[in-house]
């Protein structure tokens, strides 16, 4: 019995799992890492005595940024196992506006470059992952 292209199955490349179960973790990170950003303002001023106005605005922003990652992550796992395009472009999406937002980090200080070099990495394999045929078929892009 032969199997023709019309019964082909879609299966899941190994790499995709391992994206979603990365999308968790990286979700879980900037999860606490805005909440730290929220904080991190008023410590900052109270310890060098500085006006905390514009330094909070600035790590306010970069906060609620990796608030919305970090929330949007989860469903991306989920979609991104279940082979959703959708699920395909956010991740590509999420994962330039980390890659942004690493970038800032290090612009203000937050961040050091061996931060900012492992994140390139990271980011750019995810990239580079999912712009792979059989990753791009699985998704139906």
């Amino acid at each position: 019995m032969s199997i023709d292209d019309s019964d082909e199955v879609n299966v899941r490349p190994g790499g995709v799992t391992m994206l979603a179960v990365f999308e968790v973790i990286s979700g879980i990170f900037a999860l606490f890492g805005s909440i730290l950003l929220f904080n991190l303002p008023r410590i900052d001023a109270e310890i060098v005595g500085v006006n905390q106005g514009s330094v909070t605005d600035i790590f306010g922003a970069i906060a609620i940024l990796m608030a919305i990652i970090g929330i949007l992550s989860f469903p991306i796992a989920r979609g991104l196992l279940q082979g959703k395009g959708w699920a395909w472009t956010l991740a590509l999406v999420t994962s330039v506006l980390a890659l942004s937002l690493t970038i800032s980090q290090v612009v203000i200080g937050i961040q050091g470059l061996l931060a900012l070099a492992t994140d390139i990495i990271v980011q750019l394999i995810v990239m580079g992952y999912l712009f792979r045929p059989t990753t791009k078929e699985f998704f139906g892009k």
